[in-house]
């Protein structure tokens, strides 16, 4: 039957200041993610760079063959063992069905990495995964059984039990081809939205640029000379082409039209006069006197005609006025009438109108506050489920964490593996003082945080106190117990000296409640 066999450990690959600094590490980030989110980014970055480290220091110990299988065991239980956690939350999917509704993975507090440290990191988990494929198939089978070595399934097994291989080989396998799976799925997501394509399009851009940048240099060192020429020969071009687009504009002007010469007249002509005799002058005068007092006195009757005429005109003008204003006022009183009844049904029509739209209005408040409150319960009841599933995933992660912790203390004292139990080699402390400073810094931009909000209480307080003025003199006065001295003074002094005293205290009390805390909370602003 074989033994346990003491192993001499290597303290500089998985020493306690070592493990403690991955501890420390590993808890530092479900840590951070609910009091410093923003300290997360630093934490993975630090434990990547970390792990790697780790893993490639793996690598070339055991390449020279310096390590035994139960510390090669421990090594990747610090190197992996936060990513046990996939298996818990791949259970937890089975469980809902793989409802993303319900995925813990989806609501995660933290911010998500950037692309180019998902695909790095994603490449180092791959790698890990095919280290552990190959101790567990080939490194195990040929260890030595005279030295038992155990390991862990919720209780002692050697490591070279076939259904405890089988197990972990069946485990790294399902990780691997889930790990490859979503790495696919995620690069062909990045392929569709062309994220990829700028970087695989980068050289043609490259170059492109540099062609441009030719070509700009070429334009610019062509000599002046030259260029003066072309110039030239374009103006000369030019003018040719503006000579060949004249043409003659002189047009004959038309004659002036002949001037046609005036006739002449002819010669008067002699008229013959005829010799009239004495009467039928005097009865031609006698004649022409007769037509003229008959024209005068046909005048003077037409001359009262047209007054008369004139007379019933104005009179008649009169009348059609008179009848005009009547028949405006009548008009008037027709279209007051008509407006009175318009305005009656319009303000009846209008009333209505208001009416409705005021109804329409409560009613469409009523669905709006139905709808918010909706939102509201909605809102709460999403907050709810989101805040189950952060504190679902986080204690996945810490579950995860607590189960690697207890698996590699335990491995190491089930093996007796000896000089790893204290922190005494240099090498142990510099990872022992990066976990130390990671949570150290996690709890210390906590407490920032905290002192920052009260301080901004603090002065927010102070600005609500300074802008109520001054406390009135019967309020401060009532602030003061009897037993004072002060009120005894106070209350034997006059109206006058109760006054003055009043209004010191309360000049006092407003620099106190106001100046003196705005001043100290921006001492502490500027500190923190």
């Amino acid at each position: 039957m074989a033994t346990t066999c003491e192993v001499s450990g290597n303290s500089d690959m998985y020493g306690l200041g070592i493990r403690i600094g991955f501890y420390l590490q590993w808890m530092s980030s479900p840590v951070a993610a609910w009091i410093a989110k923003d300290e997360t980014s630093g934490l993975r970055t630090a434990n990547a760079f970390f792990v790697s480290a780790t893993f490639i220091g793996l690598i070339i110990e055991t390449a020279l063959n310096h390590l035994d299988v139960v510390e090669i065991y421990v090594i990747l239980l610090l190197g992996f063992g936060a990513q046990y956690s996939w298996l818990i939350a791949i259970l937890w999917r089975v469980a809902t069905h793989f409802n993303a509704y319900w995925d813990p993975a989806r609501h995660m507090r933290t911010p998500p990495p950037s692309k180019m440290f998902w695909f790095l990191y994603t490449i180092i988990q791959i790698a890990q995964i095919v280290f552990q494929l190959w101790f567990w198939l080939y490194k195990i089978p040929r260890t030595d059984n005279e030295c038992a070595r155990f390991g862990f399934a919720f209780f002692r097994v050697r490591l070279t039990n076939n259904g405890f291989r089988i197990f972990n080989v069946v485990v790294m396998v399902v990780l691997l081809v889930l790990t490859l799976v979503f790495f696919a799925l995620h690069f062909r997501q990045l392929w569709r939205e062309g994220r990829l394509l700028r970087w695989a399009n980068l050289a043609a851009m490259i170059q492109l640029e540099v062609h441009k940048k030719r070509k700009r240099d070429y334009v610019l060192e062509i000599p002046e000379r030259e260029r003066e020429n072309e110039q030239q020969q374009h103006r000369q071009l030019d003018g040719k082409h503006d000579e060949a687009e004249q043409f003659p504009t002189n047009v004959p002007s038309a004659a002036p039209p002949s001037e046609k010469p005036g006739s002449k007249s002819d010669p008067t002509k002699t008229s013959v006069r005829s010799e009239a005799e004495p009467e039928r002058k005097i009865i031609e005068i006698e004649e022409t006197r007769h037509h003229q007092d008959e024209c005068a006195t046909s005048y003077t009757a037409l001359e009262q005609e047209v007054q008369s005429l004139q007379d019933d005109k104005r009179a008649f003008e009169e009348l059609v006025a008179t009848l005009q204003e009547k028949i405006r006022h009548l008009e008037v009183l027709d279209e007051w009438e008509e407006s009175s009844r318009y305005l009656e049904e319009r303000g009846e029509e209008e009333r209505e109108r208001e009416r409705e739209e005021e109804e329409q209005e409560r009613e469409e408040e009523r669905e709006e506050e139905e709808r918010e409150r909706e939102e509201e319960r909605k809102r709460e009841r999403e907050e709810k489920r989101e805040n189950v599933l952060c504190i679902i995933e986080t204690v996945f992660r810490v579950a995860s964490i607590a189960m690697v912790i207890l698996v590699t203390e335990l491995t190491i004292a089930w093996n007796k593996i000896q000089g790893v139990n204290d922190t005494k080699s240099v090498g142990q402390l510099i990872p022992l003082m990066i976990g130390v400073g990671g949570i150290g810094h996690v709890l210390l931009e906590a407490i920032r945080k905290a002192i920052r909000k009260a301080i901004r209480k603090a002065i927010r307080k102070a600005a609500r106190e300074a802008s109520r003025g001054p406390t009135p003199v019967d309020e401060i006065v009532q602030e003061h117990s009897p037993d004072e001295p002060f009120n005894i003074t106070y209350y034997l002094a006059s109206d006058e000296e109760r006054h003055n005293t009043a209004c010191s205290i309360a000049s006092i009390s407003k620099k106190t409640n106001g100046e003196r805390l705005a001043t100290w909370a921006s001492d502490m602003l500027r500190m923190f």
